[in-house]
Formats: C-alpha cells, structure tokens, sequence
C-alpha cells in the first residue's frame, strides 16, 4: 500500500468551480433606483429584467405623486421637456408606486403617448405563489 505524503486538491477546486459557474449564472443582478416604490403585483408573466436593455430611462412616481427622472425629483412639466428630448426608441421603464394616485399615472402615459415613445414596461411585482 502507498503512503500518501501530500492530498490532492484538485478535484476539490475542480468541484468549487463548477459550483461558483452555477451560482454566477443563476443569481439575478438587478439595477434599481434608491426612489422608494411599493411596486404592485402582478398575477400574469411579462418581460424579466433580463430581457430589458440597457439603453433605458426609468420614470417613477412615489406614494405622494411625485415624478422622478431615475432618482432626480422633477416636476411634470421638467419630465415633459426631458421625454420630448429622448430618443425615440429609448427603453421607458415606469414604476409607480401602488398607492400613488392613478391620475398621475394617466398623465404620464398620455405625456408618453404624444412624445410617441412607444417602448414603455411598467415594472410591477411577480406574485407569491
């Protein structure tokens, strides 16, 4: 029998690797914005945050119904010029927070509606299941 001076470490890393590509690749990163939101639920299956490029602009409205430009608080009129200015294909990703008033939710949609930004998500919740 042969006497073992040394353990072999290489199946050891071998196996930590394969394991360290499995948790990379399913672990999600998601870029979110430090504006406070109550995002709703939703009960259907959209878009993942994964499918969303990275050419995007994210419009939010908190509880109060006030506009934010990414985590910069402006007024509508503000958030109308800017979105006027856009590119046309760039990626709206609007988040409202759930007991923000509908109305202010309306008033954006329409803003977009006439600046013809026609790539609008609205990010909501999946539901516990």
């Amino acid at each position: 029998m042969k006497k073992m001076d040394s353990m072999n470490l290489v199946p050891f890393i071998d196996i930590m690797l394969v394991l360290l590509v499995i948790v990379l690749t399913s672990a999600t990163f998601v870029n979110t914005s430090k504006v406070p939101i109550d995002i709703p639920k939703s009960q259907e299956e959209g878009r993942s945050n994964k499918e969303i490029d990275k050419k995007e602009v994210i419009l939010s409205i908190d509880k109060n119904g006030k506009f934010f430009l990414g985590e910069e608080l402006v007024s509508f009129s503000t958030l109308s010029a800017r979105v006027a200015s856009m590119d046309k294909k760039t990626h709206i990703i609007l988040k409202g927070d759930r007991k923000s008033e509908f109305d202010a939710f309306v008033q954006v949609m329409q803003m977009l509606q006439k600046n013809k930004m026609d790539d609008v998500y609205i990010l909501v919740q999946d539901s516990e299941k």
